[in-house]
């Protein structure tokens, strides 16, 4: 598997996202949440082919409980790279107990230690001085964690986590339709500062693989743009997933990007494209344009009533 330098690491470019083993997630999960055995062949199958990062949350149901048993079964804690976020509950607490609740956390995985603890919310960097930082702090003296880090949506929220020389990892959306962090610099930026980006919504939820017939009544507002992308796809003769992660790949060098998966064949499916991408320069610079600028609704799931 593809791995880069930062700040003398080698990190993969290619990571697990574990929100499917704790919750029914996705527009297009057709499955809902796995049971175990099938939780544990989806870390197997990612583990067999070389992935080594994975990500979850403490809000995510119970995606670390099943990621922790899952390790504990295929024997593999200790090898594991895992970034895990605060829980939503955590908003309103004291250091102690936020950095209580993250040793909890390592316990449940089964981990040595994280490769990086992030805010759930980016909002929540309004009081890093105050509230998160005197918890992170704990986290490192103790060895709970190496890095620091936030889960972003909005502009004003990636310009604070640049500002904060202690925020180590930025995660952020980027896909076909929401393409700000091309835009706006991101990438560059992030590099310049030493920062590492994990890209998250790469398909937007499922959304860009989903036929446009599939979409319920209450997602309607994304029929046309979704019938001209998978237009695009056919002029091309790309599949959307291979359309859709090649100009993620193409646009954010250096960054990890983020997979989640909700049977083992979609991981193998995912590296395959990933080895395989063939997303011409002509089909990235006709998605910039076709996709440059709409509604914030589309490009954001938590707007939508599916």
């Amino acid at each position: 598997m593809d791995n880069f330098s930062w700040r003398n690491h080698y990190v993969p470019r290619i990571a697990l996202g574990t929100v499917q083993l704790g919750l029914p997630y996705g527009i297009a999960n057709k499955s809902g949440q796995p049971d175990f055995e099938l939780a544990c062949k989806i870390v197997k199958v990612a583990w067999e082919n070389g992935i080594r990062f994975f990500d979850t949350a403490q809000a995510y149901g119970q995606s670390e409980k099943v990621l922790g048993q899952t390790f504990a079964a295929l024997d593999i804690a200790d090898q594991a790279q895992v970034v895990t976020k605060l829980g939503l509950d955590l908003e309103s607490k004291s250091a102690a107990e936020i950095a209580g609740s993250i040793e909890i956390s390592r316990k449940l995985l089964g981990v040595p230690k994280f490769f990086g603890v992030m805010l759930h919310r980016g909002s929540w960097l309004r009081n890093w001085r105050k509230r998160y930082k005197p918890a992170f702090n704990i986290l490192r003296e103790k060895g709970i964690t190496s890095y620091a880090g936030v889960s972003v949506y909005t502009e004003a929220e990636i310009k604070l986590a640049f500002e904060l020389p202690e925020i180590d990892l930025i995660q952020v959306p980027f896909n076909v339709f929401d393409q700000r962090g091309w835009w706006l610099g991101w990438f560059e930026k992030a590099h310049a500062l030493g920062k590492l980006i994990i890209v998250r919504s790469i398909y937007l939820q499922g959304l860009l693989l989903l036929p446009a017939d599939k979409l319920s009544a209450k997602m309607e507002f994304a029929r046309e743009p979704l019938e001209r992308f998978h237009s695009l796809c056919q002029h091309y003769r790309l599949k959307p997933a291979n359309m859709a992660l090649g100009y993620v790949a193409n646009k954010s060098p250096d960054t990890i990007l983020l997979f989640g998966a909700e049977v083992p064949a979609q991981i193998v499916e995912n590296i395959s494209l990933y080895k395989n991408l063939s997303c011409p320069k002509s089909a990235i610079d006709e998605i910039d344009v076709c996709f440059a600028d709409l509604d914030t609704k589309l490009i954001n799931p938590s707007q939508w009533t599916i």
